[in-house]
């Protein structure tokens, strides 16, 4: 974003007020000049109508004037090739928005914060969660009206998802329902209750996720002008909710028999919505016994719309689960395998996959070796669904590796290693939810509950990224290490990723009216701490004592809340060129010479 004067609030740039006006629009205009055509493009990306939006755009294209409604008209066609979810045409995207916020004047905000909001949900659907948060990140500090902050409210949720930082994820997702629903959204009320449903499937809570899909079915048939492939996409997440119910719920029948309505009513000649409701009335069949009217939709001009790698191999997984005699062919996995080689990200698709080929496995030492692929992938992909799908086939499958899995993802060292008693330099992270205990008495026991367990979950996947340990849990706060090489980095990267993440969560929850803030603060601390267990067989824990856990928890309580304190030698050591130095005269350990680390 290039470089200039600070914009006056009060004048709404033209391009600010478009944006606002077609995200507050109930129905696509007709495209008769290039102003409608951006209009009717907008509504139509929204709808889920990339070929609609696409012939908004080009019927005028050369009309649209040079300057900020030209760069609207570039992101409007970045948002249709995002939407067609190609793999060429993701990575071109992401190419393409990355040009575009390069190119904007800094007093274009309202598009660079679409244009980020748009780099975020690229990268989702590429896999690379980590890009997504900064992108979203940056979308949420520069974002200007309420529906545009909606939508990035959304796509921060399916960032969460994918962290496994489900609880979070629960709460803004049904935050913004009820907000979609008081502004009277109903496709945008289908759009983050849609991610809802998928979440309460993953997490085995499928009858909660089916009894959603329903309220929002209903909400769809009050309201009007509701495009086919809304409603096509919420009866296709209400018909995967039903066929997860054990026993076969009397509900999925009918829900099949009012999705392969819906799915024989659309037109349109490739859409991956056609092919999922395809997928889903296979697996619905199959569910109700009949194999012939499953393998009919296997085969049917729906699943050929499945052209991308993943939606392919998604395909051919569930072929395999619905006959399982497909594993026995020779080529199964090796045809899988191809299609997994065609995008550089882990997929559903391919972690389903191997689970599917390790429970197929007659000799015990080929599942064990499918299973450790399986995981060697998940882990790879940093994505707590898939780590959470490979754990469970674990715990079933082949239970003694499981600890050693767990010590390995969060500390680099095995079990036998972590449980000698020895002196080592480390870096120790303190974190805590300032003023949380008192807040706490005003909350119900399932909400202090509900926001701890938050807490943890956003860290999981920085534990698991930056190779540092929880030790543990205390309440509202968590006591971490890092050992090994460069402890002192990774473990100031935790602790300020931490941090940041907190503070993403709390603009968020503001935005919203949902819940308290998340205000994270925390300490960090290198230097010799004694390592070893402690406990009984009743409970055991791993344990670092020393001054230098002393410390971090004392420089912890001298931050404010979204800043890391850390000691002088751990910023030097970790290369963190913006602390500023600070001293304290500490309780027990004197004057300590610090850094201060303020958190965007």
């Amino acid at each position: 974003m290039a470089s200039a004067a600070a914009p006056d609030a009060a004048v709404e740039r033209p391009e600010a007020r478009f944006f606002r006006e077609q995200e507050a629009a109930s129905a696509p205009p007709a495209a008769t000049d290039w102003q409608s055509a951006l209009a009717a493009a907008h509504a139509r990306e929204l709808a889920f109508d990339p070929k609609g939006a696409r012939a908004a755009l080009d019927a005028f294209a050369s009309e649209v004037p040079a300057g900020p409604f030209a760069r609207v008209a570039e992101l409007l066609r970045l948002r249709v090739a995002v939407r067609e979810a190609k793999p060429e045409g993701l990575e071109d995207a992401v190419r393409g928005v990355r040009a575009l916020l390069a190119a904007l004047p800094a007093e274009e905000r309202a598009t660079y914060a679409r244009a980020q909001q748009l780099l975020a949900t690229a990268y989702i659907r590429l896999g690379r969660l980590e890009p997504a948060e900064e992108a979203i990140g940056e979308a949420l500090v520069t974002i200007d009206g309420e529906v545009a902050l909606v939508r990035s409210a959304d796509t921060l949720g399916q960032v969460l998802i994918g962290q496994g930082a489900w609880v979070e994820a629960k709460r803004t997702l049904t935050a913004l329902v009820a907000r979609r629903r008081a502004m009277n959204d109903p496709i945008g009320v289908a759009i983050s209750a849609g991610h809802l449903v998928r979440l309460d499937v993953q997490l085995g809570a499928a009858a909660e996720g089916a009894a959603l899909a329903e309220e929002v079915l209903a909400v769809l048939d009050r309201a009007a002008d509701v495009p086919l492939l809304t409603r096509l996409r919420m009866q296709t997440l209400l018909a995967t909710a039903l066929v997860e119910i054990v026993p076969v719920d009397p509900r999925l029948a009918p829900a099949a028999a009012k999705l392969e309505e819906l799915a024989r009513g659309v037109t349109e000649d490739t859409h991956y919505l056609r092919g999922y409701a395809g997928l889903t009335l296979a697996r619905a069949f199959a569910a109700l016994g009949d194999r012939e009217r499953a393998r009919a939709w296997l085969d049917s001009d729906s699943t050929r719309q499945f052209t991308l790698p993943v939606h392919v191999s998604l395909l051919r997984f569930h072929e395999a689960k619905i006959d399982p005699s497909v594993l026995d062919q020779p080529d199964w996995l090796a045809e899988q395998q191809k299609l997994w080689a065609q995008v550089d990200f882990v997929s559903e698709a391919e972690i389903e996959s191997r689970i599917l080929h390790a429970r197929a496995a007659k000799d015990p030492d080929d599942r064990r070796e499918r299973l450790e692929r399986a995981y060697a992938r998940a882990m790879e992909s940093n994505n707590a669904v898939w780590m959470r799908l490979v754990d469970e086939a674990a715990a079933e499958l082949e239970p003694a590796l499981r600890s050693e899995r767990l010590a390995l993802r969060y500390s680099g060292r095995r079990l036998a290693e972590l449980a000698r008693t020895t002196r080592a330099d480390a870096t120790i992270i303190f974190a805590d939810l300032v003023g949380f205990t008192p807040r706490s008495l005003l909350l119900t026991p399932e909400e202090v509950m509900d926001t701890v367990r938050g807490l943890f979950e956003l860290g999981v996947p920085l534990l698991a990224k930056h190779k540092v340990q929880p030790l543990t849990y205390m309440g509202d706060g968590l006591l971490a290490i890092a050992q090994g090489d460069e402890h002192e980095k990774r473990g100031l990267a935790f602790a300020r990723e931490l941090v940041a993440r907190c503070n993403r969560i709390t603009r968020v929850r503001h935005a919203l009216d949902s819940g308290l803030p998340l205000e994270l603060r925390a300490g960090v601390a290198s230097g010799t701490v004694v390592l070893g267990s402690l406990g009984s067989l009743f409970k055991t824990e791993f344990a670092a004592i020393g001054a230098t856990t002393n410390l971090a928890a004392r420089l912890q309580a001298q931050a404010d809340p979204g800043q890391v304190i850390c000691a002088r030698r751990t910023a030097w050591a970790a290369g963190a060129d913006d602390a500023a130095d600070a001293s304290f005269d500490l309780k027990g350990l004197g004057a300590v010479d610090a850094s201060r680390i303020v958190v965007p």
